[in-house]
C-alpha cells in the first residue's frame, strides 16, 4: 500500500475517529473500541498504518454496515475491493473475555455468502498482535494473515468463507479455538508453521484445515468432524491416523487428536444421548408408569419438586457452541496448567477451554 504522508494520515485518523456513528478510513493514533461505545458501525475500509495501534475491548461488538460515504483505501485485490475489510500494519489487540467476547459480524449477513472482507495483518511481531475471545463471521477470510506472528485463542469462527488463512511465513498460536459451518474451511496454512492445539473443527463445508504439507505445522489435540471435503487436507503425516484409544473410549492419532461429534449443548446429538441417560430424569409427561404418574401429580399438588430431577451441569463459558456433559471434546486438551479449565481439571478442547488461566 503506498504510504501516506504523516500529517494527512492524522486528519484522515481524527476525521476517522469523530464519525461517533461510524468508522472509517485511517486511524492515525491509537484508537480503542469499548463496550460503552457499542455497537461501532464499520462503513467502510479501515487502515491503521505502523505507527498506530487498534484495541478492541471485552464486550465491544463491531458491526460491518458498509455505506458509500466512505472514501475507498487503495484495494489491494478483487475480495477488497468487493468488501469493507480491516488493514492492520500496526499494533492490533482484541481484548475479549469469556464472558464478554468481542463481537464482529456483518450487520445484513446473507445465508451461504459472506459479507466483508476480514481483519487483514501484516507482519506483525508477536508482541503487536494478539486475538482473545472473539467471535466473528460473515467473512471472506476473518484473519487473514501474512507474514505475522501471534496468538489467537479461545475463538469462534463461524460462516466464514474461511476463518483463519495464514502465509508468508506467518507463525502463529491457534489455541482453543472453535471453527464450525465455514463455507470453505476453518484455517488455510500455505508456506507457514503453527501450533494447532485444542480446537474444534466441525462441518466447514469444505475442509478443517487446508495445509500444504509443511512439517513445521504442529497439530495436536484437535476433534474433527464433518468436514465436508476432509478433515485435514496435506496435514503433516500421522494426523488422523488413529492408532490409539482415549480413557474415554474414542479413537486417536499419535497427536492426540480426534475425530468424533463434539456434542454441543441443544444439538440432536446431546438430545439423543440424554434419553438414554439413566441419570437424568424422564420428563413428567413422558412417563408411562401409572405409579410413577400418581406421585409426580400428588408431588405437584404439594408444591414439592423432588420427583423432578434437575439437569445440573453446567458448561464452562457463556453463549453459543458450549460443550455438553457428554462431549469427547471434555478433559481432551493436552494435560498442562495453561489448557486447565477453572476448577484445575484437565482442559476441555474448542472456544471455552483453558478458562484458569483467565478470570472466570
Amino acid at each position: 500500500m503506498t504510504k501516506l504522508p504523516r500529517l494527512l494520515l492524522l486528519i484522515l485518523g481524527l476525521n476517522a475517529i469523530a464519525a461517533a456513528k461510524g468508522l472509517c478510513g485511517v486511524l492515525a493514533i491509537p484508537t480503542t473500541l469499548t463496550k460503552a461505545g457499542s455497537p461501532h458501525l464499520i462503513k467502510g475500509d479501515l487502515y491503521v498504518p505502523g505507527s498506530s495501534r487498534l484495541t478492541i475491548e471485552a464486550g465491544a461488538e463491531l458491526i460491518i454496515a458498509p455505506t458509500d460515504s466512505c472514501k475507498d483505501l487503495q484495494q489491494l485485490d478483487w475480495a477488497d475491493s468487493q468488501f469493507v475489510s480491516i488493514k492492520i500494519h500496526g499494533a492490533f489487540y482484541v481484548k475479549g473475555t469469556s464472558s464478554e467476547p468481542v463481537i464482529i459480524r456483518p450487520q445484513n449477513p446473507k445465508n451461504g455468502e459472506v459479507s466483508w472482507d476480514g481483519i487483514r495483518l501484516f507482519k506483525q511481531g508477536s508482541d503487536y498482535a494478539d486475538v482473545k475471545f472473539l467471535h466473528i463471521n460473515g467473512a471472506h477470510k476473518a484473519i487473514y494473515a501474512t507474514n505475522s506472528s501471534l496468538g489467537i485463542k479461545n475463538s469462534i469462527f463461524t460462516k466464514n468463507n474461511v476463518g483463519i488463512w495464514a502465509k508468508e511465513q506467518s507463525k502463529l498460536q491457534v489455541h482453543n479455538n472453535t471453527f464450525v459451518q465455514n463455507l470453505n474451511s476453518g484455517i488455510y496454512t500455505q508456506n507457514s508453521t503453527h501450533s494447532i492445539v485444542a480446537n474444534i473443527f466441525a462441518e466447514n463445508i469444505s475442509y478443517g484445515i487446508w495445509a500444504d504439507s509443511r512439517k513445521g505445522v504442529n497439530i495436536n489435540h484437535n476433534l474433527f468432524w464433518k468436514n465436508g471435503e476432509t478433515d485435514c487436507f496435506k496435514c503433516p503425516a500421522n494426523v488422523l491416523r488413529m492408532v490409539q484409544i482415549s480413557a474415554q473410549g474414542d479413537s486417536l492419532d499419535k497427536h492426540n487428536n480426534l475425530r468424533a461429534n463434539p456434542v454441543f449443548i441443544g444439538s440432536s446429538a446431546e438430545l439423543k444421548l440424554r434419553r438414554t441417560d439413566p441419570t437424568v430424569a424422564t420428563p413428567k409427561n413422558q412417563v408411562k408408569d401409572q405409579k410413577v404418574q400418581a406421585m409426580h401429580r400428588r408431588s405437584d399438588s404439594l408444591g414439592l419438586t423432588g420427583l423432578d430431577t434437575k439437569y445440573e451441569y453446567k458448561p464452562w463459558g457463556k453463549g453459543s457452541w458450549l460443550l455438553s456433559k457428554y462431549s469427547p471434546a471434555r478433559h481432551a486438551a493436552p494435560d498442562k496448567a495453561t489448557f486447565y479449565n477453572p476448577d484445575s481439571s484437565r482442559g476441555d478442547i474448542g472456544a471455552w477451554g483453558a478458562l484458569g488461566q483467565y478470570k472466570y
